[in-house]
């Protein structure tokens, strides 16, 4: 059977577009596998923590200090195991200041795990994840720019 996992990082909800766009996405996908299982994230909801020095404490051994620290790395673990049970990957980026939302670079920071996702080899980074897997990443940026908008130029 199918899995699909579904992953949206915008702050905007029902009024992204980049949300609107992995809906219809997830909605062909589903249509074409009858049938699958749909793993769905949204990392605004989810309130991943940023990387600290805590976190890569625990990653190199250590136990973790606090009962949050310790929920939030054992999230980033799941969120490896999805990312592994996944046939097809659908992840909405949306563009803020020039760049994707941290809630997004927060679970890329979780999932990025030397030794489980990926290994160093000689000639650089190599990753770990089977082959196969179909992704599709719905990069959205934009705005308006004019009329009455805040940000329209003066």
């Amino acid at each position: 059977m199918t899995t699909i996992l579904h992953i949206d990082s915008s702050i905007l909800g029902s009024n992204s577009v980049s949300r609107s766009l992995t809906a219809e996405i997830v909605a062909k996908e589903v249509k074409l596998n009858p049938g699958a299982t749909l793993l769905r994230r949204d990392l605004v909801a989810d309130e991943l923590q940023h990387l600290s020095p805590a976190h890569l404490a625990v990653f190199q051994g250590n136990t973790p200090t606090s009962e949050s620290l310790a929920n939030d790395i054992a999230l980033g673990s799941t969120y490896i195991d999805e990312l592994f049970s996944a046939d097809i990957i659908i992840i909405g980026v949306p563009m803020y200041n020039f760049s994707l939302p941290s809630q997004l670079k927060a679970w890329l920071d979780r999932v990025l795990v030397a030794g489980r996702t990926f290994h160093y080899t000689a000639n650089g980074p190599e990753g770990l994840l089977p082959a196969g897997k179909k992704v599709y990443i719905a990069s959205t940026r934009g705005g308006v720019y004019s009329g009455t908008s805040p940000v329209a130029p003066s």
